[in-house]
C-alpha cells in the first residue's frame, strides 16, 4: 500500500497484499517481482500463459503460493490436481500429434523408418 504521492509504504508484514485491505487514504500497488507481473489470472490471456508456467513446472510455486495469498489456502485443491494431470495430458497430446503425422505421411505413400544411432553411424560413416 502506498500513500499518495510520497510513496510512504504500509506493508502488512512480509505478506503480498491480497486477501489484506489498505488503510484508509491509502492504495494497492502491485508488489510481485518481475518475473511473476505477467502470472496472473485476470484476463485470459495472463491465466493462459500461468497455466503454461504451471504446467512446464518453472516457477509454480510462486505463482500458487501469490493466489493463495490473494484468494484462499484452498487454491490448492487446483495445483496439486493440474500439476499431477497437466504433464500426462500434455505428453498424450504430443503422442497424438507424432501418430497423426506419422499416419498421415503412411498414407501419402512416403516410407518412413526409424533408425537407431547404430545404424545411422554404420550409414553415413
Amino acid at each position: 500500500c502506498s500513500y499518495g504521492q510520497a510513496g510512504n509504504a504500509w506493508s502488512p508484514g512480509d505478506q503480498i497484499v491480497g486477501l489484506y485491505t489498505c488503510p484508509a487514504g491509502y492504495q494497492c500497488l502491485p508488489l510481485l517481482p518481475p518475473e511473476l507481473q505477467g502470472a496472473n489470472f485476470d484476463s485470459l490471456k495472463s491465466s493462459l500463459l500461468a497455466n503454461l508456467r504451471i504446467l512446464t513446472v518453472q516457477g509454480w510455486v510462486d505463482i500458487m503460493n501469490l493466489t493463495q495469498d490473494a484468494f484462499s489456502p484452498y487454491m490448492l485443491f487446483y495445483f496439486v490436481p493440474l500439476l499431477v494431470a497437466g504433464p500426462i495430458y500434455v505428453m498424450q497430446m504430443f503422442q497424438v500429434i507424432l501418430i497423426k503425422t506419422l499416419s498421415e505421411l503412411k498414407d501419402r505413400g512416403v516410407r518412413t523408418q526409424i533408425v537407431t544411432w547404430k545404424e545411422r553411424q554404420r550409414l553415413f560413416s
